[in-house]
């Protein structure tokens, strides 16, 4: 491993010995990678990226740790602000589920024995902010059930490095303040940034008087230049192309606000080389303060947030809760009376109030009312109301967005001969772009009486972080003999409820064959879907592999049922008067039985807590082996007791320590054949002849195979596909050799009742025959 972190870093160096780029660089600990089951079993990386970077590369290293194990592809998945969402299934997303599958970037690296190369990956300009990479190996396709011990322990790994370089030369725009800027001949790029305040409309970019001085000579200007949100913008998609002639201008609606928008200009063609003088201007719309009464029907909440509306100018005082403006407006007057700017009035953006709930992921967000809290809103017919609600990172990005709205009761009731709509548009960073019959680039969801559709909801599995935005407005329609539709004026209110929380994958989200479980890597923890019954998918609904319910059923019946081949097992014990082997075939048989009834994944039933169960079936199958071992070794009762005794003891705690380790058995098993050989052994020596007799071996054999065939299906045969097959035979198996390898009634002299005296006499009569009975 230790020459893995030094082929990266070898790397690295290299990379910034040729490039000559002083770079900032984070290198992490290497983390384990499992095969994907569910997402649970991923692992995950958090890379901090600072804003202002041209390009960020990483470098991944995929190794295992053992020369005989088998070379894997790890996979990598990469996104900005949250965790990506992945479906190694191939399993198809719920209609109700959104997944921008366009902003993860997956990639795939072989894991090898001492890897002598890394895959690299780098993206241009990136979004600044938290970016996070889980890892994980390919599903397992019928996967073999090793035994601790038995098998070569394969542990695989993934190590990354980041590497970005930060630009320092950003020139700040403010805005309707035009600079000149030349560009020497040198110079390729210029690179600007200017600062949306929350209460911006819109913004524009001009590029003008672009020249290239010269002796005499007229040279054409050419350059391109681009606009974008948060991170510098890419040249090559949505790029304006200039010249001296007119000016270039870009217009930004509805931006993302409180963020910085960047700027990248560059000389093309001819004037590359070429000293190149140009201005550059930024104006921003914004738009003033107003304050609507908790009153208003419309909007009935308390004002922090603000978008356009068409009114006129107005002045709110100091007892009200203002909101952040935007740089350069003033929220104080020494008369306590605050004015602000001529221009579009803000329309009040109603800010949903979070509920904290007890658990991780159960947040609601509401529409608070005055003195009170609702969830039912008015909608407008005749211009959108907008609403806003915030995630926090880290808190809410490892649960579920759920974004729901309906028709409240009172609208459904009193509809008339109109049909009503009510179409939502959902953004996170900045306002929808609603316009009239829908939202543009925005996600869309409506409700409509026309279409009986009452109710909608969109799902946000790992949703990013920051401020989402979304708008409601009503359209009303007349439905005409022709069974076209006429917009018409709403008749009456248009009522709406909202259900906006955040949630786990609880289990009716998960459906009947998945668990929700939550998951902890370091400080990063997330909820997802454990499929059962060989389901797959998201939320465990791909049911093409899966077991069918009387597969399901047969499979709980096998494992459960196949116990009853130890009742012959007992029967024979108590016959022959081994009462201590038959109450431990019982127990034996009895916690199995239910184990597996517990253990199933849809038809199960606990008798008492899974870890109980599982520790005393366990325990109970190794002590049968003890005890058959020692009944067919000759003991005498106190040797025999204390052989007991001592297992109890030792096994109990083996058991406790690692129930499924592979010396938890041999030792106990061992033990006791090294017992039993011993004092056959020892009967041999003082008999004179071969104990036990031939005759006796041919009644050994049968169990012998029993118990041989029996260990090898359940050392090296079991695989996750035939589990149920092959460990109810192992079941059958193991119950069916007691019946050869239990010895005939004993015949002891000293029985527990005997007397002291009676044992030493028989001892110096016959040591012989007190270990012979």
């Amino acid at each position: 491993m230790a020459g893995d972190a030094e082929l990266l870093c070898l790397v690295f160096n290299l990379i910034i010995a040729y490039t000559g780029v002083s770079a900032l660089a984070e290198e992490y600990e290497r983390v384990k990678l499992t095969a994907y089951k569910s997402y649970r079993d991923v692992e995950m990386i958090h890379y901090s990226i600072p804003p202002q970077v041209s390009v960020v590369s990483w470098q991944f290293i995929a190794a295992v740790d053992n020369e005989g194990c088998p070379e894997m592809t790890a996979h990598i998945a990469l996104k900005h602000g949250s965790y990506p969402v992945v479906d190694p299934f191939n399993s198809s997303f719920p209609t109700d589920v959104y997944i921008d599958k366009h902003r993860i970037y997956e990639l795939e690296t072989k894991a090898s024995y001492r890897p002598e190369t890394s895959l690299g990956f780098s993206i241009i300009n990136p979004l600044p902010g938290s970016w996070f990479a889980i890892a994980y190996l390919p599903p397992p396709r019928d996967e073999e059930i090793k035994q601790q011990g038995l098998s070569q322990s394969c542990k695989y790994s993934l190590g990354s490095l980041a590497l970005w370089s930060p630009s320092e030369d950003i020139t700040l725009l403010v805005s309707d303040r035009t600079i000149e800027q030349v560009l020497t001949d040198k110079e390729l790029y210029s690179y600007y940034k200017f600062y949306v305040p929350e209460t911006t409309l819109s913004f524009k970019v001009i590029l003008s008087d672009c020249f290239v001085p010269s002796n005499g000579t007229v040279v054409s200007c050419s350059m391109i230049y681009s606009v974008r949100g948060g991170a510098f913008p890419y040249l090559d998609t949505d790029a304006m192309k200039c010249n001296s002639t007119q000016p270039c201008v870009y217009e930004g609606h509805q931006p993302q606000v409180e963020q910085y928008y960047y700027i990248t200009v560059k000389k093309i063609n001819d004037n590359r080389k070429m000293e190149v003088g140009y201005k550059i201007n930024v104006s921003l719309q914004v738009c003033t303060v107003t304050v609507r009464s908790t009153e208003d029907a419309l909007h009935p909440v308390v004002i922090s947030n603000f978008v356009h509306m068409r009114s006129s100018t107005v002045t709110f005082t100091e007892n009200i809760t203002h909101p952040k403006l935007y740089p350069g407006m003033s929220n104080a007057t020494g008369s306590g009376v605050h004015k602000v700017h001529d221009g579009p009035i803000c329309q009040p953006l109603v800010q949903l109030v979070r509920f904290k709930h007890v658990g991780d992921f159960s947040d609601t967000f509401i529409v608070h009312e005055g003195s009170h809290y609702t969830r039912t809103v008015k909608v407008d017919d005749k211009q959108a109301s907008p609403f806003v609600f915030e995630l926090l990172s880290f808190v809410d990005i490892g649960g579920t967005l759920k974004f729901q709205f309906s028709f409240e009761d009172d609208t459904l009731q009193n509809l008339t001969t109109q049909e009503v709509r009510v179409m939502a548009c959902l953004r996170q960073g900045g306002l929808p772009h609603f316009r009239e019959p829908d939202c543009g680039r925005d996600l869309p969801i409506s409700v409509d009486t026309g279409l009986k559709v009452t109710t909608q909801h969109l799902l946000f599995p790992y949703p990013d972080p920051g401020k989402w935005y979304f708008t409601l407005q009503a359209s009303c329609y007349l439905v005409t003999s022709m069974l076209e539709k006429i917009p018409v004026q709403c008749m009456r209110p248009v009522l709406v409820n909202l259900d906006v929380r955040t949630r786990a994958c609880d289990d009716h989200y998960c459906g009947r064959y998945g668990i929700c479980q939550e998951s902890h890597r370091g400080q990063f923890y997330f909820t997802s879907c454990s499929c059962l019954a060989n389901y797959r998918g998201w939320d465990c609904t791909d049911a093409t592999h899966a077991f069918t319910d009387s597969q399901l059923i047969a499979n709980t019946l096998l494992l459960t049922l196949s116990n009853l081949f130890f009742v012959p097992a007992v029967i024979i014990a108590i016959h022959r008067r081994y009462f201590t082997e038959a109450l431990v075939y019982f127990v034996t048989m009895f916690f199995s039985t239910f184990y597996h009834a517990c253990d199933e994944d849809v038809y199960y039933w606990c008798l008492m807590r899974y870890s109980v169960l599982q520790f005393c079936d366990f325990y109970a199958s190794i002590m049968s082996f003890w005890v058959t071992l020692i009944a067919m070794a000759k003991l005498n009762w106190t040797l025999r007791s204390l052989a007991h005794m001592l297992a109890a003891i030792l096994v109990a705690l083996g058991v406790a320590y690692d129930r499924r380790g592979l010396w938890v058995f041999v030792v106990p098993a061992g033990a006791g054949l090294a017992i039993m050989l011993a004092s056959w052994g020892f009967q041999c020596y003082n008999q004179k002849a071969c104990y036990p007799k031939r005759r006796q071996y041919l009644l050994l054999l049968p169990g012998v195979l029993l118990a041989g065939v029996g260990l090898i299906l359940f050392a090296f045969v079991e695989t996750e596909g035939n589990y149920q097959y092959v460990h109810s035979t192992w079941h059958v198996l193991v119950a069916l050799c007691i019946l050869f390898l239990l010895p005939k009634r004993d015949k002891i002299a000293a029985s527990p009742n005997s007397s002291a005296e009676e044992l030493a006499d028989a001892s110096n009569t016959d040591m012989a025959a007190l270990l012979d009975k």
